[in-house]
């Protein structure tokens, strides 16, 4: 049975004492007076009791909840700085690439320089040699 419903039934059964009271007060009953005040308060002593142990219950379940979200939590920040640090080391990767073809890239260009002075240096140089057989 649940918290709840033991409260509910603690509260019925103050609610039916009272409502006894009131049909059959006026009567003579079985039970002295006294028996009956006595009864009336175990059972609102229990169902304080039982109110006190349904606050405590929920405290400790809101304790349980707030600890799971806090090592939920911690768990998404790992994976999270994981990621991130995966992410930077992809970037570095990608950066040094970048570094060495660029490299490349200037080499390339330089030779591509250096083979085209060649060239002119060739073209001039039959140039003069034609000159010098057509004389």
């Amino acid at each position: 049975m649940t918290v709840i419903g033991i409260v509910l039934c603690l509260a019925a059964l103050v609610v039916g004492v009272v409502v006894g009271m009131m049909m059959f007060g006026k009567q003579q009953s079985a039970v002295p007076e006294a028996e009956r005040t006595r009864l009336v308060e175990a059972a609102r002593a229990e169902a304080a009791e039982v109110k006190r142990a349904a606050q405590l219950e929920s405290k400790e379940m809101a304790l349980k909840a707030q600890a799971e979200a806090a090592d939920e939590l911690k768990a998404r920040r790992a994976e999270l700085q994981k990621s991130e640090e995966a992410l930077r080391r992809r970037e570095e990767e990608l950066a040094k690439k970048s570094g060495t073809l660029q490299g490349r890239e200037a080499e390339f260009d330089k030779k591509e320089k250096t083979v085209a002075g060649r060239e002119q240096a060739a073209e001039a140089t039959a140039r003069r040699a034609a000159e010098l057989l057509d004389e």
